[in-house]
């Protein structure tokens, strides 16, 4: 930012990695920053809490079962670009990832492969 450049690929890399050092030597609480007397003479001071929440399961669930049923009813739904994107927003937006969505899909496309021991087994007559 300070060149007004770009940063190539492995500058950026490299800023990533730093930054995520610096982040891990500061451990769970982080800190702002703020110039002196940025708001001059006002008086005021508040927390902010992150908590780390726990997710409704019961409506995880739900909404998974909804999911699972609507592409089980369908399975077009995930092959046509439209409706797959709206399928992972409607995902995104009840709380299942997507991102899964996608790594199972591209696993189920895959050929299945013999297992190393299957592969070397003489093999059985029929009788």
């Amino acid at each position: 930012m300070e060149t007004g450049e770009v940063p190539t690929v492995d500058e950026y890399q490299v800023l990533k990695d730093q930054t995520l050092q610096d982040m891990k030597k500061k451990g769970a609480n982080r800190f702002l920053s703020m110039k002196e007397k940025f708001f001059g003479d006002t008086e005021f001071e508040f927390d902010i809490m992150l908590d780390e929440e726990q997710e409704p399961i019961a409506t995880l669930a739900q909404n998974t079962f909804q999911l699972l049923t609507s592409i089980a009813q369908n399975p077009m739904l995930l092959t046509q670009p439209v409706t797959k994107a709206l399928i992972y927003d409607w995902a995104n937006k009840v709380g299942i990832n997507p991102i899964k969505l996608e790594i199972a899909e591209a696993q189920s496309q895959q050929p299945t492969q013999p297992m190393p021991q299957q592969m070397n087994q003489p093999k059985q007559p029929v009788m």
